[in-house]
Order: structure tokens, then C-alpha cells, then sequence
């Protein structure tokens, strides 16, 4: 009996491991979608409209800082402020 109970939770814990690690993951990229989206409609907003400004976010894990990436075609780096 307790050997049947062992063997189901030794059977068991891989999948529930993986799945609640998903769920983590999942959470922190709903987190940076949600970003995203922050920050693309402050920049519509800012500039009046939709623009060249391509936003990538990178959730962030254990072991690294999430980022904010802001790209524009050449030429057009005063509409992130760089100069």
C-alpha cells in the first residue's frame, strides 16, 4: 500500500514539477506582454500615432535582470532620444 503511494507521487512529481515551472514562466512573460503594451501606448501617444519604434521585452529569471529594448530604423534615432 504505501509502496503503491510512493510510487504514484515518484510518478507524479515530474509533470506537476513542469507544470507549476510553466506556470512561473508563463507569469512572468504575461508580466512583460504587459509591459509591452504599456509602452507602446505612451509611445503612440507621445508621438500622435503609430511609428517606426520597435519595442522588445524580455522577461526576467532567476539569474538575470528583464529588459526593455527600443529599436528604430537608421536616421531615426531622435524619436528615443538618442542622438
Amino acid at each position: 500500500m504505501i509502496g503503491d503511494v510512493v510510487g504514484f507521487f515518484i510518478a507524479v512529481a515530474p509533470v506537476a514539477g513542469l507544470l507549476m515551472w510553466r506556470g512561473q514562466v508563463d507569469r512572468r512573460q504575461r508580466a512583460a506582454d504587459l509591459i509591452c503594451a504599456d509602452i507602446h501606448v505612451g509611445v503612440t501617444r507621445v508621438l500622435d500615432g503609430e511609428s517606426l519604434v520597435a519595442i522588445q521585452v524580455e522577461c526576467p529569471t532567476r539569474w538575470r535582470a528583464g529588459r526593455v529594448r527600443l529599436a528604430v530604423p537608421a536616421g531615426y534615432a531622435w524619436l528615443i532620444g538618442l542622438s
